[in-house]
């Protein structure tokens, strides 16, 4: 089972990826994120495998978040 975190900035569809997400044979849900800022100073915590993320975010773009997480842990 993958540990996952999912993070979009609107809210119905941050809860409808979660339930998904949670009801999948194949991820554990570690945590849902509406920042960009907050999914950063928590992914050491939650150590993910997967992250599903959202692309168009008003402070900062998915393919940026990527790349963040990406310096922080290239796995």
């Amino acid at each position: 089972m993958y540990k996952a975190v999912i993070i979009d900035d609107e809210i119905p569809n941050l809860n409808l990826l979660s339930r998904i997400v949670e009801n999948s044979n194949g991820f554990e849900l570690m945590n849902a994120y509406t920042k960009p800022r907050c999914l950063l100073e928590n992914i050491d915590m939650d150590a993910p495998e997967v992250v599903f993320v959202d692309i168009e975010m008003p402070t900062m773009d998915g393919l940026e978040l990527a790349e963040a997480i990406q310096e922080i842990n290239d796995d």
